[in-house]
């Protein structure tokens, strides 16, 4: 990835790739740490362009990668002339979008190489970072909604010399959805901007891949990454209609949460099942784990509920790992603490929330959950692009299910109402290689 300066005849473990070539990641021993990455006796990648050009970049970025199956091991070394410029970015919180403002290096991972979702780390100088999660927008023109709820669990190092500076990562690989089955070949690239330079009018942007536009999120242009001698089964899980709401208990409040997990790891496992309620300081201010034994290809329903009085905005954060540790998989959302008598879940669709349009599906269903007023009458309304219906249910259940038709409907936005409560549908356009799950989970 990065060019560097050599003396005629001098022999370095570094070399120049370009994007249409593979970055073969080799198995080694780890420690699950930032560190000795760069030492690694591994050559390094580089000669970086400069974003949505072929043309080589004239200050320089080099990396080395390599896993241990439970973690990817990254080290990146960036030149860097004007040191003590770079030297005076500032320091931000965790996730903060002003680490983007400056110098820094984007980490950005494409596991199912389909485009689908971007996983993308930012870090500068400081060891200041964040972590993201890109969700295409179903309209395939690479635009990318992020997450800022999504924590890759990664250890990460930074360190500052003379005339250069580098990051070491070590990321559990369970932080990444979409691990194919066959777990060789994903899509990755390495970005850098830079913004030191005394007569710098614009950021100098520069990536490992070539890119076609002057964007860094255009995955389908990563460099393939060939995974040596990695077992992908392990992280072959799946994590649907995760929901969550606040509880009256005996003893207060308790925050419920429910979902269903699909063992397709092609052996019989138990795993634990764990849920994180974090603050905006990222500080985890509640938390409850299960152990659940899971069968191969078996649905198995798995809830819990976990004491708290905290109010307001948190990040439910949801951990499925092995009894030594290993992480299968993650998933997080920005949830309200708050109690709510209604809860509305929906069940068809049951992906995202979202119809796609290769989806046959006649009618949109949703669970309604109550904690008050059982016993009595409530109305149900779907209600979007010149569509409205009602339903009503003349006296609720504790578990009350609704269906509406909805066949030959206009792409949009739907709205699902009831109780003072609403779900919004998305209708969506035609993607041609679009993907959905059904309601049990099955591509």
């Amino acid at each position: 990835m990065n060019r560097i300066g050599m003396i005629c005849g001098l022999i370095m473990l570094s070399f120049s790739l370009t994007a249409a070539e593979k970055v073969t990641i080799p198995f080694r021993e780890g420690n699950g740490k930032p560190e000795g990455i760069l030492s690694a006796d591994l050559p390094f990648y580089s000669g970086f362009h400069i974003l949505g050009k072929k043309e080589q970049c004239q200050v320089q970025t080099r990396f080395k990668i390599f896993h241990d199956g439970k973690y990817l091991y990254l080290g990146v070394e960036a030149d860097e002339p004007e040191m003590e410029a770079c030297a005076a970015v500032p320091r931000y919180p965790h996730d903060s979008e002003m680490i983007f403002r400056h110098d820094g290096i984007e980490l950005n991972f494409d596991p199912s190489g389909k485009g689908r979702i971007i996983y993308k780390l930012m870090i500068n100088p400081n060891g200041n970072w964040g972590d993201f999660r890109g969700m295409d927008d179903n309209t395939n023109s690479c635009r990318y909604v992020f997450d800022q709820a999504w924590d890759s669990h990664a250890k990460i190092a930074t360190h500052k010399m003379k005339d250069k500076w580098q990051i070491e990562a070590a990321i559990p690989i369970g932080a990444f959805g979409e691990i194919p089955a066959d777990g060789k070949t994903q899509r990755i690239d390495i970005g850098r901007t830079r913004l030191t330079g005394k007569k710098k009018s614009k950021p100098e942007l520069s990536t490992f891949s070539i890119l076609s536009r002057p964007s860094f999120n255009r995955p389908h242009e990563f460099a393939q990454a060939e995974f040596r001698q990695f077992d992908p089964k392990p992280f072959q899980w799946q994590l649907e209609n995760l929901t969550g709401g606040m509880k009256k208990t005996a003893d207060g409040t308790a925050y419920a949460v429910s979902a269903v997990l699909l063992n397709r790891t092609g052996q019989f496992r138990f795993v634990n099942f764990r849920v994180q309620l974090l603050n905006e300081k990222q500080e985890v201010v509640a938390e409850s784990t299960r152990r659940v034994k899971t069968q191969v290809n078996q649905i198995i329903p798995v809830s819990l509920s976990i004491p708290t009085k905290a109010s307001g905005s948190h990040i439910m954060q949801v951990d499925l790992y092995g009894s030594g540790g290993l992480l299968y998989k993650t998933e997080s959302r920005e949830v309200k603490l708050e109690y709510q008598p209604v809860r509305i879940v929906l069940t068809e669709p049951a992906y995202r929330d979202c119809i796609f349009a290769s989806q046959p599906l006649k009618r949109i269903e949703a669970c309604i959950t109550l904690e008050e007023g059982i016993g009595q009458p409530l109305t149900v309304t779907l209600a979007g692009e010149g569509y409205e219906k009602t339903v009503t249910i003349p006296k609720t259940k504790a578990v009350n299910r609704v269906s509406f038709p909805f066949e030959n409907q206009k792409d949009g936005r739907y709205v699902l109402s009831a109780g003072g409560v609403s779900k919004t549908i998305r209708k969506l356009p035609f993607r041609k290689g679009e993907i959905w799950l059904d309601k049990n989970g099955i591509v």
